[in-house]
């Protein structure tokens, strides 16, 4: 009987039970209500899990959903952690089917969301909202937001990613900031925007500012991408991770740890400038900073292929690939490979201006080698080497590979320059690069295998500054460049008496044409950098007069092609008397001059000298050896068995404290080929000697190489 009574009771209760659910909860409810508690509610048949004094709407169809508090909602199973925000309620709106449609916006808290199609993780205090071809999420400025999708089949939708202020968000390329043109070449920063789509089987990334910004974890400029297409019907840009996984026809950039591209093989591409934050390692020095600015710059863009700035370990300089039609910028220059090129086998070509639009080109750049490739993808026979100095040559391709491995690129009359895909070699200062350069050639190789393989750049500069001991630093202090009419020449100051100085040079660094010219301009060795000439630094020349001048002999060619000049009376020398400012006489006296040497100094053949001179506002120190000296006086009347660079005309040659000579000839005039000599090519340097150099000064200038004795008698 028991029994019976508690089955009955049961079965009222779960009546009433029913009754109640399907009086609160059925799926004819027609009016709007509003939960009284948290928990499982059936909305048209389907199942929801809503939060306490959720307001519930019903309208065509529709469900509008409007929460008052913070928590967890799920609906069609999908959970939804938001946060109540009074200034910017939510609202979800659904179809007849549940699916959550254009009008929700909600602001999250921390989570796993999935928005549509995409499965993205965000942080707190995101604005969602459902618009009708995109989901729109705005995050706070640093948010690291890398979305998935979840089925990749019939996406109609893409996502829109912005901050809620100016600043970067972070994505699979790193950090990256939207900017804002204020005027050619000044961007400031504004809101960060970019979009995912679903685009030939994989999610893409792309934007459509005018620029952006990738920032390193210090906020410094890595690099900033300059959109062309920006202002047009399609703006977009896509952000690749990978050379396979290039969006077809349309401009892409690549960005990996250790390469970053700009491609587009229908036209002009991205530009991409790089900063002093980059992660290729482009403009590092020895300090560990680096040497990109305003003054140095590196920008590059494509146009109908490719140009990748890539990363090769930390022993090599950046290396950068290009093909097409596209633009490598470093300064004020522009090198090109394609169309650019005059003929077939000029592999790379350049301009003397910049034409990369929308950066910066500073008067500068970094170390880098260009490898260009042809349309085929195979890769060109010549690289181009490009240093700190601002200096470019073309070597053949791989010849340089190894980063212990140098080259001298230059005309055959000046002055080699130094040239290595080796971070050591081109973080040498300038100066060691000029000392090493000027070595013998079994000096410089136990240079890199004793000393640069093993310490570094620190030890072979260490090594350089034991060899270019302070001593002959007065030989470049003494040096100095001499401009006629645009024409370089040197020159050694060799006395001064009052207020006048005076400098010997060659006769034919003032001769131009047969016409003696007095408008020549004379510059010093600078403060700053003593192998660089105060003219580099646009300083006022010193200006005067010449006092004494005996022009250069011609020559005629004996039987069996002998070289021999005409007259020893035609020296080839002349002694300049500058008048300098007060300003200027004080700077002369802070480098001080090189005696002459006196009538009874030891010279011999064979004697080890240095000839210094001026090429380019650049002076250069070039050890020799005495390979003749004549008894007479006359042109090239003592000889060295190195060559002059062209530009040291009227530069000094020295021995010990003195100056013994002055640069005359050398391979430029006449053809070393021509001379009776043993010597190969090159090998020859003429000099005036010092009876010729007596015998311009006479009695009246005797006082720059003779020693005046006062003789005082007593009374």
């Amino acid at each position: 009987m028991k029994t019976k009574i508690k089955i009955k009771l049961a079965i009222i209760c779960f009546v009433v039970i029913l009754a109640y659910l399907k009086l609160s909860f059925s799926q004819n409810q027609i009016d709007d209500f509003t939960t009284s508690k948290e928990g499982e509610f059936i909305l048209s048949n389907r199942k929801y899990y809503l939060l306490e004094n959720t307001k519930v709407d019903f309208e065509k169809g529709e469900i509008i959903l409007e929460p008052t508090k913070s928590g967890v909602l799920r609906i069609n199973n999908q959970e939804f952690n938001i946060r109540y925000d009074k200034n910017n309620p939510p609202k979800f709106i659904l179809d007849k089917d549940g699916k959550i449609i254009t009008g929700t916006k909600f602001t999250t808290q921390e989570g796993k969301f999935e928005l549509r199609d995409y499965i993205v993780n965000l942080p707190e205090n995101s604005v969602v909202e459902y618009l009708e071809d995109r989901i729109v999420i705005t995050a706070p400025v640093s948010s690291e937001i890398i979305p998935n999708v979840r089925d990749s089949k019939n996406i109609k939708w893409f996502l829109e990613i912005k901050t809620k202020e100016p600043g970067f968000l972070k994505i699979q390329g790193g950090n990256i900031q939207s900017l804002k043109e204020i005027s050619p070449e000044k961007y400031e920063y504004k809101e960060t925007k970019i979009f995912y789509e679903y685009k030939e089987g994989k999610l893409r990334t792309y934007f459509e500012d005018k620029a952006v910004n990738f920032l390193n974890d210090k906020g410094e400029l890595d690099f900033r991408i300059i959109n062309n297409k920006f202002g047009t019907n399609d703006p977009k840009v896509y952000l690749v991770y990978d050379e396979k996984d290039l969006v077809k026809n349309m401009p892409n950039v690549m960005i990996k740890n250790d390469r970053i591209g700009t491609f587009n093989y229908q036209g002009k591409g991205p530009i991409i400038e790089i900063g002093k934050g980059n992660r290729i390692g482009a403009g590092l020095n020895k300090e560990g900073g680096n040497d990109l600015s305003d003054e140095k710059t590196l920008s590059f863009q494509s146009d109908k292929g490719f140009a990748i700035l890539n990363k090769f370990g930390d022993e090599r300089i950046p290396v950068l690939q290009i093909s097409g039609n596209s633009i490598y910028g470093p300064d004020q220059k522009s090198f090109f490979v394609g169309y650019y090129a005059i003929t077939e086998e000029d592999y790379i070509r350049h301009k003397p201006e910049s034409i990369i639009e929308g950066v910066n080109h500073g008067e500068g750049t970094v170390a880098l080698v260009v490898h260009p490739f042809d349309d085929n993808g195979k890769r060109m026979p010549y690289d181009l080497f490009v240093n700190n100095e601002n200096e470019y040559w073309v070597f053949g391709q791989g010849r340089l590979n190894d980063p212990l491995k140098y080259g001298f690129g230059a005309d055959k009359y000046e002055a080699d320059i130094l040239f290595s895909s080796g971070v050591s070699f081109n973080q040498m200062s300038p100066e060691r690069k000029i000392e090493f350069s000027q070595l013998s050639e079994e000096t410089r190789k136990n240079l890199v295998k004793n000393f640069l393989k093993t310490g570094g750049t620190a030890a072979l500069e260490k090594e350089l500054e034991r060899i270019y001991s302070p001593s002959k630093d007065i030989f470049t202090r003494a040096s100095v460049d001499v401009t006629v009419e645009d024409t370089g020449g040197s020159g050694t100051l060799v006395g001064i008496k009052d207020d006048k100085v005076y400098v010997l040079t060659a006769a034919h660094v003032v001769d131009k044409k047969g016409k003696i010219s007095e408008n020549f301009e004379v510059y010093l060795t600078s403060q700053n950098n003593k192998y660089l000439s105060t003219k580099k630094y646009n300083a006022e020349p010193i200006n005067g007069k010449i006092v004494a001048f005996s022009k250069r002999s011609d020559f005629e060619r004996k039987e069996g092609g002998e070289i021999k000049f005409t007259s020893p009376k035609n020296l080839d020398l002349a002694l300049l008397e500058l008048t300098p400012t007060s300003q200027q006489l004080e700077e002369v006296k802070k480098r001080g001059f090189i005696k002459i040497a006196p009538h009874d100094f030891d010279l011999s053949v064979g004697d080890e000298v240095v000839m210094v001179g001026c090429q380019r506002n650049i002076f250069y120190v070039r050890g020799c050896r005495i390979t003749s000296i004549s008894e007479t006086t006359g042109t090239d009347s003592l000889s060295v068995d190195k060559s002059p660079y062209y530009g040291m005309s009227g530069g000094g040659l020295f021995k010990d404290k003195y100056l013994v000579g002055v640069v005359q000839s050398g391979v430029q005039v006449p053809s070393l080929s021509e001379r009776s000599l043993p010597e190969s090519f090159g090998t020859f340097g003429g000099f005036g000697n010092l009876e010729s150099i007596y015998t311009l000064l006479g009695d009246k200038y005797e006082f720059l190489y003779k020693m005046i004795i006062l003789i005082i008698k007593r009374g």
